[in-house]
């Protein structure tokens, strides 16, 4: 069974009884659902990605009295759930591991694979985006959902390229883009250079951020009093949906002691985690990939919403 990046915190966190109901948003391959599920709890657990049910069927057979999977993407659980449903909610944004591991799925620069990169059912691919969008919108997206600071240059090259031969593959796309970016960028970043942009794809075609963020202002609803919300995310598009989101929802103001009526804020969390947890230097050495990992959590407020 496949040990996500911070599992310890995210237990500590969490802070699971076995009477706890868990709703696990992010399933993958089911490590943090089996660490609950051993906790005593009871999981639900949501994906959208059809690999998913593999490993899901797996735990249905180790705990089929606790363990329920609902393949469905973590933006619906309003709809899906009753309100005040759970007692931990948890979030671990990105891809995953059997994602990037799978050629096929197009993730990884580092395997040439059709450029697909879906995470469930979409039209949408990563090579329909390179074929056919202007260079000026493919340059935004790199730019605002890769942070790439060449996203001209490579928005440009692309465009250019894909006159002569339409790219299929993910090892066109990153070996153009490596090609084409300087030596001393390369040792300064200490990533591929077609990081980014992979990134900025694999985001616009699932549409990644808007899932998160409809999906966390959804949370305060399924929560129960004194349930407890915990999200990991891996890069700072993703961290800071989840950073604004507390801090907008765990707000105290500063009131008069001679004012009239007490002020009822929309104070929805108190905070476990004033700042982000990160990975020991022990776990990134074991896992690279839980190098960029931040967690956060928050605990749901007794006030109620207005």
């Amino acid at each position: 069974m496949h040990i996500p990046v911070l599992l310890n915190e995210v237990i500590a966190a969490a802070n699971p009884t076995s009477t706890c109901h868990v709703l696990d948003c992010t399933f993958g391959r089911g490590g943090y659902s089996k660490a609950f599920l051993e906790a005593g709890c009871h999981v639900t657990a949501l994906d959208r990605d059809d690999t998913a049910c593999i490993y899901a069927d797996d735990l249905l057979k180790q705990f089929p009295n606790h363990f329920t999977f609902i393949q469905e993407k973590f933006s619906n659980i309003s709809k899906i759930f009753q309100p005040q449903a759970f007692d931990i909610v948890v979030f671990d944004i990105g891809v995953s591991s059997p994602q990037l591991d799978n050629a096929e799925r197009g993730f990884s620069f580092n395997k040439s694979g059709p450029l697909d990169m879906r995470m469930g059912s979409s039209d949408l691919t990563a090579a329909d985006i390179v074929n056919t969008y202007e260079e000026r919108q493919m340059m935004l997206l790199f730019f605002n959902y890769g942070e790439e600071k060449r996203s001209r240059k490579y928005a440009k090259l692309i465009c250019e390229q894909r006159l002569i031969k339409p790219f299929e593959t993910t090892n066109e796309l990153a070996d153009l883009i490596k090609d084409n970016t300087p030596k001393f960028f390369n040792k300064k970043k200490k990533i591929h250079p077609a990081t980014l942009v992979f990134q900025a794809l694999r985001i616009a075609v699932n549409d990644e951020l808007n899932e998160f963020e409809t999906a966390l202002n959804q949370c305060h609803h399924l929560l129960k009093p004194n349930g407890r919300l915990v999200t990991v995310s891996f890069h700072s598009l993703e961290d800071r949906i989840a950073k604004n989101y507390f801090k907008a929802h765990s707000f105290e103001p500063k009131q008069s002691k001679y004012a009239k009526e007490k002020i009822i804020a929309d104070n929805l969390y108190q905070l476990i985690t004033k700042k982000p947890v990160t990975a020991s230097p022990e776990e990134i050495k074991s896992n690279p990939r839980s190098s960029c990992a931040k967690l956060r959590a928050a605990i749901r407020t007794q006030i109620p919403i207005i």
